[in-house]
């Protein structure tokens, strides 16, 4: 039987020997995947054992369980009933879904009440899928998903997951959506959930690709019922909205769940109060999911996060009044 501490000295001994032998023991077949399986479920106990005894705190010990999580993470997870296949380094973490915080009681009632049967449900920046498919589930067969991701590697596993989960209800849109229909550059991160539209390309030497760009309402005819409009676009939100405002207009029921991140907002030339501006001009009652999203926050409240800080972020549950 492996313990802990084995385990802790065989982390000890691939993080030092990363050579041709270690690769060989991951690679792809039946066997390596099942002994791979199990390795990583004693790796997630050991790296909470570590973290507990403040072991996690040091710089080998964090790259080692860095560079172990990638090389033994599963391919796919089922998680909540729904089997997903990761990308190849697994950059989110979603193999650690049993460490992932859900939606606290009173959003996730707001937003499973929006998705009720048959409803139709926007999803901007859908990525592999881990909530589209969620909403997939909520609206039924007779209800409809729009879910838009841009970059080709993130659709294709969202096509994937779609598919081998069995949904039929979801139509999958190979596009970033901002304010105005054109072709954009993409700063591609290593977190495939922090890819972003940028406006200067000098500005950074991560990999730029181009890719299309709409906007909501330009994707749909004029009276097209929505419910539901959920906005992740590493601070192209506020865009986003600006382009979907004859959407929002004509649907007096919508729920829009959206990020606000003063930082990613500056980083293109936004200032974030606009998007909260934006959102009480169309009478939305805004909640923060952060701090008391069963009360109603006020502008004042939440522009506190906007302290140039990257990490000063919340998602926004905003109900028309």
């Amino acid at each position: 039987m492996i313990t802990k501490w084995k385990m802790f000295h065989l982390i000890i001994i691939l993080g030092i020997n990363k050579n041709n032998s270690s690769q060989a023991f991951i690679k792809k077949n039946s066997k390596i995947d099942s002994m791979k399986n199990s390795l990583f479920k004693i790796f997630k106990s050991t790296r909470k054992t570590l973290a507990g005894h403040g072991l996690g705190k040091y710089g080998t010990v964090q790259k080692t369980s860095n560079w172990l999580g990638k090389k033994l993470h599963p391919s796919y997870i089922v998680y909540d009933g729904h089997k997903f296949f990761l990308d190849k380094h697994d950059s989110i973490h979603y193999s650690y879904s049993d460490e992932i915080e859900d939606y606290s009681e009173y959003v996730s009632l707001i937003i499973e009440k929006a998705c009720q049967k048959n409803s139709i449900v926007i999803d901007v920046g859908a990525n592999i899928g881990w909530y589209t498919l969620q909403y997939a589930r909520y609206v039924g067969s007779n209800g409809k998903i729009y879910a838009f991701e841009p970059v080709k590697e993130n659709f294709q596993l969202l096509k994937k997951n779609i598919s081998k989960n069995g949904y039929e209800n979801v139509i999958p849109i190979n596009k970033a959506v901002s304010n105005e229909v054109s072709t954009v550059k993409m700063e591609l991160s290593d977190r495939i959930g922090d890819h972003r539209i940028v406006n200067n390309v000098d500005s950074t030497d991560k990999t730029i690709i181009e890719v299309d760009c709409t906007t909501l309402d330009n994707s749909f005819p004029h009276n097209t019922k929505i419910d539901f409009l959920k906005i992740d676009a590493e601070g192209q939100d506020l865009n986003v909205l600006l382009g979907a405002k004859r959407l929002i207009d004509e649907n007096p029921q919508i729920v829009i769940f959206v990020e606000f991140n003063p930082f990613l907002l500056r980083q293109n030339n936004i200032e974030p109060i606009k998007l909260l501006e934006f959102l009480e001009s169309h009478n939305f009652q805004i909640h923060d999911e952060e701090k008391n999203p069963s009360q109603q926050s006020l502008v004042s409240e939440l522009i506190k996060y906007d302290d140039g800080k990257s990490y000063s972020l919340t998602n926004l549950i905003c109900i028309r009044k």
